[in-house]
């Protein structure tokens, strides 16, 4: 008896950290980290579990970092490298990340290839 209570002891409060620890802040989708080409503009995005994110193009030239924060089905971006931040629209299934690029109608088309 004294193991079962230890046990859900235990579960409870493994369930009661992983509901408070992914609140909407810091939440992001487990799809989406890993490495990710465009291979229309030449750019690699790299999304780390943190949220953070860094996209270079094929030379390895910094384009953008930053963090990304989910938040009302947008991308909540913060950038790191020039004082912005705005909310991208998006769409992904499997492997193919779909993302309108900010103040633009243009989008950006991008296919995971690695984590």
């Amino acid at each position: 008896m004294k193991k079962l209570l230890i046990i859900l002891s235990f579960l409870v409060s493994n369930f009661i950290y992983s509901q408070t620890s992914l609140t909407e802040d810091n939440y992001i989708d487990p799809n989406f980290p890993g490495l990710w080409s465009n291979i229309i503009d030449d750019e690699f995005l790299t999304i780390n579990l943190n949220g953070s994110f860094v996209r270079t193009d094929i030379n390895k030239n910094l384009l953008a970092s930053g963090v990304i924060k989910m938040m009302n089905h947008q991308l909540h971006i913060i950038r790191n490298d020039k004082q912005d931040k705005y909310n991208l629209i998006y769409s992904i299934t499997g492997t193919t990340l779909v993302v309108i690029k900010p103040y633009s109608t243009e989008a950006w088309v991008f296919n995971k290839i690695g984590n």
